[in-house]
């Protein structure tokens, strides 16, 4: 599934995470462990080309070091950039990688508010999917039996489901598809979730199923209630959970919340975010899905 894997590495406990979850999702991809080293916009005064080329060198003996102790046969990069993310997706673009791969922010809310997230940075806006592993991933197993997804009927679902699908497909782990139906009703602050009576929910979810149609080798589940929380709870269940993004401005995602946002923060199991568009995966997952049904 995936073939081409960047790993961001930050000289934090997350790198060893990162890495192990790599190896787990990508057991034989081609890997690149990248530093970003942070630049000012603009130049100090203090600023030199021999403080550049020590934080280069530093860079440089991090990397290596990272290298010969938990990934093996990769390539690093150091780059200069003005923030992780911009840094991370100009390789993976340059690379034409198709996962970036980064550990979870070990600060707390404050410190995400404050001074950024570099997994967050990494997420929004990338060119390919993006994997966030929990703190302290590289102390388990690594072994990956079960993938989740969160679907709706939208082309970032669809980019999901097609992600998750080949994965689990790669991997031979189970795949299990989730769909929501959050009820909700219009009132003066807006859409907002409530608990609305329904006559016969089963014939609902059997309604969905078949919208959804057969997943090949998967386990189509649709409930209703509050999406974020029956999202949390499949986490649980699974080894890795997959969502999609919509790839919102930062003003978008501070008025609406982001799902993947939120389960970045409080899935149980380490996180895939694939990107809005992605015709290539899509278009093998239909053709491994029509290929199943014949």
């Amino acid at each position: 599934m995936y073939a081409n894997v960047v790993i961001g590495i930050n000289g934090l406990a997350g790198d060893q995470d990162a890495i192990a979850l790599a190896k787990a999702l990508a057991p034989s991809a081609r890997r690149t462990l990248v530093n970003v080293r942070l630049v000012d916009m603009v130049p100090t005064k203090g600023s030199s080309g021999a403080f550049e080329v020590a934080e280069s060198e530093l860079s440089h003996e991090l990397l290596e070091r990272m290298r010969q102790a938990y990934a093996g046969e990769a390539e690093v990069v150091s780059i200069a950039a003005l923030n992780v993310g911009a840094g991370l997706h100009h390789v993976a673009t340059e690379q034409e990688a198709d996962l970036i791969v980064v550990g979870s922010c070990h600060r707390g809310p404050v410190g995400r508010v404050l001074s950024g997230d570099d997994a967050r940075s990494a997420l929004h806006l990338a060119p390919c999917a993006v994997a966030v592993a929990p703190a302290g991933y590289a102390r388990g197993r690594g072994h990956i039996g079960a993938v989740g997804v969160a679907y709706d009927r939208s082309a970032p679902g669809e980019v999901a489901l097609a992600h998750a699908a080949l994965l689990a497909t790669d991997l031979g782990a189970k795949l299990r598809v989730r769909e929501v139906m959050e009820l909700h009703v219009y009132g003066a602050a807006g859409w907002a979730s409530a608990a609305v009576m329904i006559e016969d929910p089963e014939a609902v979810a059997a309604a969905a199923r078949e919208r959804i149609g057969p997943i090949p080798g998967g386990e189509v589940d649709v409930t209703m209630g509050p999406l974020l929380i029956e999202l949390e709870e499949l986490s649980e269940q699974v080894d890795v959970m997959v969502c999609g993004s919509r790839q919102q401005s930062a003003v978008k995602r501070v008025l609406l919340g982001s799902t993947s946002d939120h389960m970045m923060r409080h899935a149980r199991s380490p996180l895939i975010v694939t990107p809005a568009r992605d015709e290539q995966h899509v278009v093998a997952w239909r053709e491994l899905r029509s290929g199943a049904a014949v």
